[in-house]
């Protein structure tokens, strides 16, 4: 790294000190506190041994539904470096084939309501099972409410569980799980639970992620972590590199400012002031607008240093590529204002037919630009929360064509009977029915009846259109009220020259388990990469479906790309099915179905056209 860089670095690193509300945390004995709440238990494990005051290192297998494969020892755990460590290996104990570690609060401290907030880093492989929550102080089953748990064998997704008994004693649970592929779950995050009589509320890296209303413990809870290994849950172990660390920065608990519960071992932290601001004036006549030489170099030193700051904010908060597109965006956002300001010195106004029109045209441009930062500041996706089972619904795929033929329209059917297929397998109970939507006869294709013959062949349904109108959108909505696929179906959409992968259904269905998700949208990729048109394509195609739609997404502004989607029907039939008086019915679909539903963009590769 050169001067220049290692002189903005310190420059930033200054400015992130001297800003007030930004403060610096060390590991210590003691965790803030927070408005409106009230710090009972805190553990930084900044010491070289575990604090047998606040907690116990499990020895056993305690035994439980998943079957777990793991023995407790008290060796596995470990402080040291500023953080917990439980180390799973596979050394055979007790009739057990692997070793890790478990601690618990149980009769050191208990709680009744309050927020559970730790700092952790998940192990990311198969058959790892990895846990915060909190437990019933008298050691029954249920209740349970999970702060994290994370499977190694599925990278992309945090349990975010509240487990109760109902009224007649039965177990009864809500999932807020939260699933994101672009965050790195195996590094440093944030989880926190709010325990409230009316409700619970989770939190990852500060962000709202899940909230139920209604049931919750009413009794007590200790605080549990372990890092378990196998079972039915976690899945295979096997080929797995041991050792497998589950390390926790901080545990802290805190309890809302006047509530009384039962409380034990408080550990309060007193309140650190902060940092105080201390605002100088520049002097008269230093850098003023004459000066252009003090402007620039001010302009050099802030934008890097904003940049720095923005990345250094944002790279614990988000991915790597969220913190790089955070610092960008601050950068194009301060350069754009800086230009902004120079533009309109410098318009010369003798000339305004001219000058004006060339303004406003930069103005649209800067817009543009700084829109496009806007949308892709990284934000997390929007929670979708477990309330129904979404595997029951009958489920249509339509594959309208005209004129592509049986070349073209064969892969097509055969990759939506692969999916079929695949998420049969998976939902035996399930009803997915393929439909060809012919609009050849009306269209006056000499071959119409092909896409018929075809469809026999390969027995799926055909539906042909005896009378035009409405383009693709009246091709669809013909079939869709011929084979009834209204109500709580879900309607699949796939141009004639898109073929799915088999995950296509089993990844697009489970968000519908929300019951506010109008449509899954996923994304158009070539397959004919080899043809450098395809290529060219495949580039803009990639800024709108791998940049754009996700951001896009993350605002709830994600709309219906025509295919490659699967839409619930209740939400098509609101609006008196896909609008045939618009040649973008897609577009226009999207705008009337957002006033009542929600979107959802898979960024996955699920088909392929």
């Amino acid at each position: 790294m050169n001067r220049l860089a290692w002189f903005l670095a310190t420059v930033a690193i200054l400015v992130t000190c001297a800003l007030p509300g930004v403060p610096c945390r060390a590991q210590s004995d003691g965790g803030p506190q927070k408005a409106g709440w009230r710090l009972t238990f805190d553990d930084e494990f900044s010491g070289s041994g575990l604090d047998t005051r606040k907690w116990t290192a499990s020895e056993g297998t305690f035994p439980n539904r998943s079957e777990p494969l793991q023995y407790f020892l008290p060796s596995a755990v470990s402080v040291g470096q500023g953080h917990l460590s439980l180390t799973a290996e596979q050394h055979p104990s007790h009739g057990q084939e692997y070793t890790s570690g478990e601690i618990r609060t149980l009769d050191k401290f208990c709680q009744l309501y309050g927020r559970l907030e730790v700092r952790c880093r998940f192990p990311v492989a198969a058959g790892t099972w990895s846990a915060v929550y909190l437990l019933p102080a008298d050691d029954t089953w249920p209740p349970e409410i999970d702060a994290c748990e994370f499977i190694g064998r599925d990278p992309t997704k945090v349990y975010l569980t509240n487990h109760w008994k109902d009224e007649f004693g039965q177990h009864q649970q809500v999932n807020c799980d939260w699933r994101d592929p672009a965050t790195d779950w195996g590094a440093w995050h944030t989880y926190a639970v709010e325990w409230l009589p009316e409700s619970v509320r989770w939190y990852i890296d500060g962000v709202l992620r899940g909230e139920t209303q209604g049931p919750a413990s009413t009794v007590p809870m200790y605080i549990r972590i372990n890092n378990s290994i196998g079972g039915n849950f976690a899945g295979d172990p096997q080929g797995v590199a041991w050792p497998q660390v589950f390390a926790v920065d901080y545990v802290r608990m805190y309890q809302q400012a006047g509530r009384a519960a039962p409380i034990l071992t408080p550990v309060p932290r007193p309140a650190q002031p902060s940092p105080a601001s201390d605002p100088s004036a520049i002097p008269p006549g230093q850098t003023t607008q004459n000066d252009p030489g003090g402007q620039n170099l001010w302009g050099l030193l802030l934008l890097p240093a904003a940049s720095l700051l923005a990345w250094g904010w944002m790279r614990r908060r988000t991915s790597p590529q969220g913190a790089r597109t955070a610092a960008l965006a601050v950068g194009v956002g301060l350069s754009a204002a800086g230009y902004l300001l120079f533009r309109v010195q410098v318009v010369h106004w003798s000339a305004w037919w001219i000058a004006l029109p060339l303004l406003l045209a930069e103005l649209h441009g800067l817009a543009h630009t700084l829109g496009l930062q806007y949308t892709l500041w990284p934000r997390p996706a929007p929670v979708v929360c477990v309330e129904e089972y979404p595997f029951g619904r009958p489920i249509f795929i339509f594959i309208p064509t005209v004129n592509e033929g049986s070349a073209v329209l064969e892969p097509t059917i055969q990759g939506a009977l692969s999916a079929r297929a695949h998420y049969l397998s998976r939902f035996p109970e399930a009803e997915v029915t393929v439909v060809v939507c012919n609009d050849g006869y009306v269209a006056g294709y000499p071959d119409w009846n092909d896409a018929e013959a075809l469809a026999q062949r390969l027995e799926v349904v055909c539906v042909t259109r005896p009378v035009g109108g409405g383009a693709k959108a009246g091709n669809i909505e013909w079939a869709r009220q011929a084979v009834g696929a209204i109500g709580d179906a879900l309607v699949v959409l796939f141009d004639a020259d898109q073929i799915a992968d088999e995950e296509f259904l089993t990844q697009t269905v489970p968000p519908f388990a929300d019951p506010t998700i109008g449509w899954v949208q996923t994304g158009q990729y070539y397959r004919n990469l080899e043809n450098p048109v395809a290529r060219w394509a495949n580039d803009q195609q990639g800024l709108f479906y791998r940049v754009l739609c996700p951001g896009k997404a993350a605002l709830n502004a994600a709309f219906i790309c025509g295919t490659n989607v699967v839409i619930r029907a209740e939400a098509l039939d609101e609006i008196g099915g896909l609008p045939q008086d618009s040649v973008t019915e897609d577009f226009a679909a999207s705008l009337l179905l957002h006033p009542r539903w929600r979107s959802v963009f898979l960024p996955e590769v699920l088909a392929r056209g």
